[in-house]
This record gives structure tokens, sequence and C-alpha cells, in this order.
């Protein structure tokens, strides 16, 4: 599946967005991972920025293992059972490799928890910062 055939433009978002289901990752549905998730790229209205695209193909394959590492990331500041959080979304920042994990939480109705990576060259995504914010 090519993501770019499901990008938009959304100005009130100043970005490129495309909501997959789970027929469009070839992948069971899954309780951990909220379909449809929200892939979200930087861009204008006249394209998105095709640097990010590498790192959308190299993430997509990884959402388990991406969202399993925020979990665990998170865990050593704040007390939440990892299982109760779910993937919403990625969000891929305003450098080629930066990538932001959208999560809910099950008991935390109104927040939104951002787990950042960057892609270093072979080693992968790499934790290096995380937020709540209130929805």
């Amino acid at each position: 599946m090519q993501i770019s055939e499901k990008l938009t433009y959304w100005s009130s978002e100043s970005a490129w967005l495309a909501r997959l289901e789970a027929s469009d990752l070839g992948i069971a549905p899954d309780p951990t991972l909220c379909f449809p998730l929200e892939i979200q790229l930087p861009g204008t209205p006249d394209g998105f920025d095709a640097a990010h695209l590498p790192f959308v193909e190299i993430a997509l394959p990884q959402l388990h293992s991406l969202l399993e590492a925020a979990t665990r990331y998170l865990a050593a500041f704040v007390r939440e059972p990892q299982e109760d959080f779910c993937l919403e979304g990625l969000s891929f920042g305003s450098a080629p490799g930066e990538l932001e994990l959208l999560l809910t939480y099950t008991h935390d109705i109104y927040g939104l928890w951002r787990v950042r990576f960057h892609h270093v060259p072979h080693q992968g995504f790499q934790i290096f910062y995380f937020s709540r914010e209130q929805t």
C-alpha cells in the first residue's frame, strides 16, 4: 500500500493526513492499535514533504514494537499500566526521521500522550521525549 495515495491536505492541521485501517496495513485488528490510525506528514497545500516517506515505510511495519518501546519508556515516568495505552496515530515532524507516536490511555479520556522518536542510521528509531496534553 502506498501511503501517498491515502494522503489528503487538511488546512485546519496545516498538514497531510491519511487514515489507515488494519486492512490497509495487512494486519488483523488489535485493541492496542486504535483504528483508523492517523498518519500526519508536514507539507503545504501544494504537496507533502516526500523526505518523510522512507521513514513512514520503516515505521509502519514496526507499529507494535514502537508502541511497546513507547509504553516501556512512559512506565519509567508514570505509573499507568502499559496495556491500557492505545496507538492513535503517527506524526512525522519537521525534520525527516522525526516521529511522534500519539497515544491515548483508557483512564485518561482527555489526555493525548506523545512519545517522540528520532531515526538513527543502523540503530532504528530511538526515543528522546514524551509529553501529555489536555484535549
